[in-house]
């Protein structure tokens, strides 16, 4: 019984660390203004709109993310309607995190913790897959699989398509996948060293 509890928290905490460690960067990225403006630099298309309502669009969507403003600066109901069913979504990663965080200060040790990194960063970093075919895979599964609808093709008409084009959403992946892989990395590392001779 008790091998059996021990592979159940052993499970537990490695699927926890893995989304901890892939929602906390997401989140970072969704929630806060600096990942847009910085990608803005990246791109041309937020030139295209001038800078004032490049930032004022940023600070419009990540209040709205945060349930903390609207989103006044976008004037297509399409794209109104398709933010929102982000915005649910990430409603629901936000209490998932909670009890990751959760179960991982009851049921994390040392070993299982550090099994659960290294797994996490195998699994991780077999996502770099995704990179060389981001396209097709974000426009023919990511979407199709979330999304059962059409609202989340953007057009010029949309602010989207000049705050977040695709290299947006794939420098984004880009930029979770590696922080992920550091932080998975570096935590195997540091948990794997013996404890010093007291």
């Amino acid at each position: 019984m008790n091998g059996f509890i021990d592979r159940s928290k052993g499970i537990g905490v490695c699927v926890s660390w893995l989304y901890l460690s892939l929602y906390v960067p997401i989140a970072l990225m969704t929630y806060f203004p600096a990942w847009y403006h910085w990608n803005c630099h990246w791109h041309e298309r937020c030139d295209e709109i001038g800078s004032a309502k490049a930032t004022g669009g940023i600070n419009d969507l990540t209040a709205f993310f945060r349930y903390a403003g609207n989103l006044r600066s976008f004037t297509t109901e399409k794209e109104k309607l398709h933010l929102g069913e982000v915005r649910s979504i990430f409603g629901v990663l936000l209490p998932v995190a909670v009890a990751a965080v959760l179960l991982l200060f009851l049921a994390a040790n040392r070993r299982n913790l550090a099994r659960g990194a290294l797994i996490s960063l195998l699994i991780v970093t077999i996502a770099w897959l995704i990179v060389p075919f981001f396209i097709p895979f974000w426009r023919d599964i990511f979407h199709p699989l979330l999304f059962d609808n059409e609202l989340w093709r953007i057009d010029r008409a949309d602010l989207s398509y000049y705050i977040m084009p695709t290299s947006f959403f794939r420098r984004t992946v880009i930029a979770v996948i590696a922080l992920s892989s550091l932080v998975n990395g570096y935590t195997w590392l540091w948990l794997r060293r013996k404890r010093p001779e007291m």
